[in-house]
């Protein structure tokens, strides 16, 4: 059986769930397509991982420095 949908959104990162959010809110009938794990690449492995090893990173280097 042949499904049929209105809209397929490619990759499920910030902009694709978005994208498919607001078209399924909308009224159409939305297919989210993703290769991995929901989120994306920014969600999983990069922007937001990283910005948060980033943060640890820096505070710690600031509590290292005051209380050397």
């Amino acid at each position: 059986m042949i499904k049929q949908y209105d809209a397929i959104v490619v990759g499920s990162g910030p902009g694709g769930f978005t994208c498919a959010l607001e078209l399924a809110m909308n009224g159409l009938k939305v297919a989210l397509v993703e290769g991995e794990k929901l989120g994306g690449m920014c969600l999983n492995r990069g922007c937001i991982p990283e910005e948060g090893l980033y943060r640890t990173a820096k505070e710690t280097l600031s509590l290292k420095r005051r209380f050397s």
